[in-house]
């Protein structure tokens, strides 16, 4: 069955490139035979030009050569009275030399015509290379133009695609905006906004096994048994609430979709992702979570997108420190990762308007 559904795969193929070959054939002796009739029709115009002088050429002749049987008449005439005149040998003498220099001025004619025909060839002979060397350019010019014309209509295309893919980015952003139920926040006591407020500078990341060492024995056991077996974060009682609230709801996350005109395009977006990627690439190689940075903010709902993903180590419900330069912002709590990106959740009393992109991220 294989064999033969392949074999009647390859039979298809070839019967369409067979039918792709013999409709281009068709398209190009359609277009050779355009221009053919184009080219029959540009001589049979010179050709016509040619047959009117033409004519007019053979009249002149004809009367040029009534003259000349007129004048050998004369001519004969004339002998006639030589042979049987001889008294009028004088005057015939005399005809003689003006039939002669009639004779010489009908040569210098016929030959002034003969220019003129030879001048009037070369000039159709140049005429019908000029317009063949058109024809040759007119064909060059059509070609650039149909391929110029198929670039305008890949670029076209590619452009409608793109706006198709926008538009409906566009729509999912507004559709997930729109559908999406932002997690409770647990609001923090005073206690806790002082201990966040007041929170050292800049802590670096530390490996995963120093990190697990020091995290609580109950969130550890909870993270092999949910099968996250990545860099365990330091104990956090917003996290373990929103942890527990999450899969008590078993919210399904959507894919994380980035508006690219909040702040930044999307083209900016990717390259950035594939900086911090390559800058962090050894650190996540390590096992300990890299440095990130802020993409974008989304102040109306609260959220902001990190240049960190799943194979940096990030996973939800990780709690992570916002920092700017050697100050402390305040903490964002993941709720979606992506391989190279992820969401985040602003923690109280945090707010997307002291929030900038750019800004350090640093798992707590």
């Amino acid at each position: 069955m294989k064999t033969s559904t392949r074999s009647g795969k390859v039979l298809t193929i070839f019967l369409v490139i067979i039918a792709v070959l013999l409709i281009t054939l068709t398209a190009l002796s359609m277009f050779f035979y355009n221009v053919e009739i184009d080219k029959r029709k540009g001589a049979e115009g010179t050709i016509a030009m040619i047959e009117k002088e033409l004519e007019q050429a053979k009249i002149q002749l004809k009367d040029f050569q009534k003259k000349n049987s007129i004048l050998g008449e004369k001519n004969k005439e004339a002998d006639n009275r030589v042979n049987g005149l001889m008294d009028e040998l004088d005057l015939e003498k005399g005809l003689r030399e003006e039939l002669k220099k009639e004779s010489i001025a009908l040569k210098e004619k016929l030959q002034e015509l003969q220019q003129q025909t030879s001048k009037v060839e070369d000039k159709t002979a140049t005429q019908i290379g000029d317009l063949e060397q058109q024809i040759v350019e007119l064909e060059a010019k059509l070609k650039v133009e149909l391929n110029r014309n198929k670039d305008l209509q890949k670029k076209n295309e590619e452009l409608l695609a793109a706006q198709e893919e926008l538009t409906k980015k566009a729509v999912q952003n507004q559709a997930a905006q729109q559908t999406r139920t932002p997690p409770p926040r647990q609001t923090a006591s005073p206690d806790s906004a002082a201990v966040q407020q007041t929170a050292p500078p800049r802590p670096r990341p530390t490996p995963t096994t120093d990190r697990a060492e020091t995290s609580d024995p109950g969130q550890t056991a909870k993270a092999v048994q949910g099968g996250d077996t990545r860099s365990q974060p330091r104990p956090n009682p917003l996290r373990s609430a929103g942890s527990e609230e999450e899969s008590q709801m078993n919210i399904e996350l959507d894919q994380i979709v980035v508006t690219p005109d909040v702040h930044v395009s999307e083209e900016e977006l990717l390259r950035q992702i594939k900086e911090s990627t390559r800058d962090g690439s050894a650190m996540s190689d390590s096992g300990a979570i890299p440095e990130g940075r802020i993409l974008s903010v989304d102040v109306e709902t609260a959220f902001v997108v990190i240049n960190l993903g799943r194979k940096h180590g990030i996973s939800n419900g990780i709690f992570m420190s916002v920092y700017r330069g050697n100050d402390y912002l305040g903490d964002i709590k993941i709720t979606r990762t992506q391989e190279e990106m992820a969401a985040a959740d602003l923690v109280p009393p945090l707010s997307g308007n002291t929030l900038r992109k750019n800004d350090q991220v640093i798992a707590k």
